[in-house]
């Protein structure tokens, strides 16, 4: 068996480098094949290097058996990449897709920002009531947000109140009121994975919403997922229990769906990404804690542990995510962009396995389940957002210093 194991590992490990050689030689021509060559090896280098660090990191915390698990981490963040280095975008030879390549990092990195706030959570709600919480966190989030719209001097326009009423309520009021009060009742591994069932369930809010068709890929990768939440959310015990926490985690994610559709249709084209933005956390921030002050709940100085968990939640899950979300949207559309969300799980489990707590057998199984079926549907060709021609000529301004959205002059790349 163990030679076996060796077997498959050989195969599946060094037959890739002559074909990934031919293909490179084949795209920079023979002249400078050495060149290239060179360049290809050293970078393989580097990745041994650094799989080495990570491992040596790994191990001292936690299982070895979790080896695996940090390996596939890095393997669906290659995954993710992939679609950046296929034949169309030609290794990036102009700035068209250098801003898409932009794109893709800055919409990874808001999952992996929002994977890691599943965790930060915790400590915040052994102190503060879960309204309280998501109160806070936005207050803080939105101060951040109309200081800097102020220091650009383009604060949200009063005129696009209704839209940002609307996205403030679904993504931001809506979501984190589900997201504090379910996970006051389940773990943040459960919680993660139950948001991995997102794009599946954008994709088809966005047929009846949007009109965009989903493909055959996606209808069959649906029951798939749901199969596996259900497997995260039951365990592998006998007896069939659905914890509380679950139930609101999946209202959840069913309001961030909503909001993903929306943003994309209501987000107003005139403004700036930031003033946007501003705009959409302060009115969800003004509804949560008006519901956390008229349930007479109190606001207490949380102690320095969960002050910094809440701090790096409203700056790195609040601020940052949502600047790099929104931007992601703008390029991609709502089912293109909500694929990257397969990393919030990842790295909660990633985070849970170095603090003590790995995932247990149902939840990697699941998590397998759910993660396999979101690549398969993501895998069609057809699987971007393809929506209407009226939504198609959408312009809608995203982050500044980053990307531009125009599907009416670059209809391949929405």
């Amino acid at each position: 068996m163990a030679v076996c194991s060796i077997v498959v590992w050989l195969l599946a490990a060094w037959s890739v480098f002559p074909s990934q050689q031919a293909r490179l030689i084949g795209m920079a021509g023979r002249t400078v094949a050495p060149i290239v060559l060179s360049l290809n090896a050293s970078f393989m280098f580097v990745g041994f290097s650094a799989g080495a660090a990570l491992g040596s990191l790994t191990v001292p915390r936690s299982l070895v058996a979790y080896l695996g698990l940090v390996g596939a981490t890095c393997e669906v963040a290659a995954l993710l990449l992939l679609p950046a280095t296929s034949p169309r975008s030609t290794a990036f030879r102009s700035r068209r897709d250098m801003g898409l390549l932009t794109t893709y990092i800055l919409v990874a990195l808001a999952a992996i920002l929002w994977g890691a706030s599943f965790n930060l959570a915790k400590p915040v709600l052994a102190e503060l009531h879960p309204l309280v919480a998501g109160a806070d966190r936005y207050l803080i989030a939105a101060a951040i947000m109309l200081a800097i719209t102020c220091i650009r001097g383009e604060p949200p326009p009063l005129r696009h109140f209704k839209a940002y009423l609307i996205l403030g309520l679904i993504g931001v009021f809506g979501f984190n009121l589900f997201f504090f009060l379910g996970l006051a009742s389940t773990s943040p591994v459960n919680g993660a994975l139950i948001m991995a069932l997102n794009p599946l369930l954008t994709s088809l809010i966005a047929r009846f919403i949007l009109g965009d068709r989903p493909t055959r890929r996606q209808w069959l990768a649906f029951p798939a997922g749901l199969i596996g939440v259900s497997i995260v959310v039951l365990g592998a015990g006998a007896h069939v229990h659905i914890a509380h926490g679950d139930v609101l985690m999946f209202l959840g994610n069913l309001t961030w769906a909503f909001y993903n559709v929306y943003l994309r249709k209501l987000t107003p084209t005139d403004t700036s990404g930031i003033a946007n933005t501003a705009g959409i956390m302060t009115t969800g921030a003004v509804a949560l804690t008006a519901v956390a002050l008229f349930s007479g709940q109190t606001f207490l100085m949380p102690d320095l542990r969960a002050g910094s968990a809440l701090l790096a939640m409203s700056v790195g899950g609040g601020v940052l995510s949502y600047l790099f979300w929104n931007a992601g949207i703008a390029k991609l559309g709502p089912a293109r962009a909500a694929i990257f969300l397969n990393l919030v799980p990842v790295a909660s489990m990633v985070i849970a396995a170095f603090s003590g707590a790995p995932p247990n057998r149902a939840q990697l199984l699941g998590g397998a389940l759910v993660i396999g079926a979101v690549t398969f549907s993501a895998l069609s060709p057809a699987s971007a957002v393809a929506g209407t021609p009226g939504n198609l000529r959408v312009r809608t301004p995203p982050l500044a210093g980053t990307c531009t959205a125009n599907a009416a002059e670059d209809p391949e790349e929405m």
